[in-house]
């Protein structure tokens, strides 16, 4: 026992001499890419992500969900064998981001198993459709058309996933429950800190990510990766290096050569996965009640389900895209100050909560 803890602490410790040399000895390198990982999260994921976060939290904070789920009753119950409430869970992570899901999945008006959960955890997770199409394919395509080629693939997978998770399983009960839709100003209030908590853990580890971006590529691991899968993959060596980038940081996907319609699939597989980043964020969000096994197989298998997805849907409209990418403009100015109030906001909602906590416990 005494000999495995000295082990883990000499592992750790080591782990945190090398990072705290990389940091000293790649300063300016290190400074760079974690400025532009604010400026990622500032004028990218804040703008593409916190309203649909907002929203998300206050459909269920409100109890609205359940609503939406008895009107697909026959369908969650039959087909995915789901209940109507964790259908709507399902249908709100997929439009909303990331690690809306796992966050709804936690909410206490979430009446949810450990078996259901641990289910849903791995179907309930996709960037949504505002990330795919705003920072994506517009940045890297100039077409919305094919943001939503991309995010139908990557819905779809979650789908095949749902469906398949739920063989064998019974029928969900039929709930005759009243829905009450509360809506006041607490609930209103408590969505929008629950929706800047979770923007806000999300840019922090994006951000901390960087030092992580740096270590792969001074090691020169980047680089022999990337070498490896231009020789055996379709991919530019600078592609290969984004995809190695995207697999530990999914923002690092902006990276791929432009306008080039061939990687599309790759790019579908990438948002699908989600990344080592997110991967943590959903763990962490979780508080150890996933299996992160299971979690990490099943997301494994939508990603290639999105990539042949949107490989067979890229053959029959091909030819559109690339008549949506020439006449699509976009006219916008990296320098828009509202992404940063946004920010400023969502720091003064945290801290007025902290405080208003602790003068609860007092």
């Amino acid at each position: 026992m005494n000999s495995s803890i000295n082990i883990r602490s000499f592992i750790f410790s080591a782990i945190v001499i090398f990072v705290s040399v990389v940091c000293i000895f790649f300063y300016e390198t290190l400074k760079t890419e974690t400025a532009n990982s604010i400026r990622m999260c500032v004028y990218v994921i804040v703008p593409s992500l916190y309203g649909s976060m907002i929203l998300a939290c206050l459909i269920t904070k409100s109890r609205f969900h359940i609503i939406m789920g008895k009107i697909f009753s026959p369908l969650s119950r039959y087909v995915f064998k789901l209940t109507p409430e964790l259908f709507s869970i399902f249908i709100l992570s997929n439009i909303s981001g990331y690690p809306v899901g796992a966050k709804l999945l936690q909410n206490k008006e979430i009446r949810i198993t450990d078996d259901e959960y641990n289910r849903c955890m791995c179907f309930c997770f996709s960037s949504g459709p505002a990330f795919i199409i705003a920072t994506v394919a517009l940045k890297l395509y100039n077409s919305v058309y094919t943001g939503l080629i991309i995010f139908i693939s990557v819905f779809f997978s979650n789908i095949i996933l749902a469906f398949i998770s739920g063989i064998g399983k019974p029928v969900p009960v039929s709930s005759h429950e009243r829905a009450n839709v509360r809506l006041d100003s607490r609930i209103i209030t408590e969505s929008i800190n629950n929706a800047s908590s979770g923007m806000m853990q999300m840019c922090i580890m994006i951000i901390a990510f960087a030092v992580f971006k740096i270590i792969i590529i001074e090691t020169g691991i980047s680089r022999i990766l990337s070498f490896t899968i231009a020789e055996y993959t379709s991919l530019s060596l600078n592609d290969s290096r984004s995809f190695i980038l995207s697999l530990l940081e999914i923002s690092n996907i902006t990276g791929f050569e432009q306008n080039n319609f061939n990687n599309i699939p790759v790019v579908a597989f990438l948002l699908s996965a989600g990344g080592i980043c997110t991967f943590m964020q959903v763990i962490a969000i979780s508080e150890n009640r996933i299996n992160a096994l299971k979690f990490f197989i099943y997301r494994i298998i939508g990603a290639f389900i999105s990539y042949f997805t949107c490989s067979i849907i890229i053959r029959f409209f091909f030819s559109v895209l690339i008549v949506s990418a020439s006449s699509f403009q976009i006219h916008s100015s990296q320098y828009s100050i509202f992404p940063s109030v946004i920010l400023l906001i969502m720091t003064i909602l945290l801290i007025s909560q902290k405080a208003i906590d602790k003068s609860d416990l007092k």
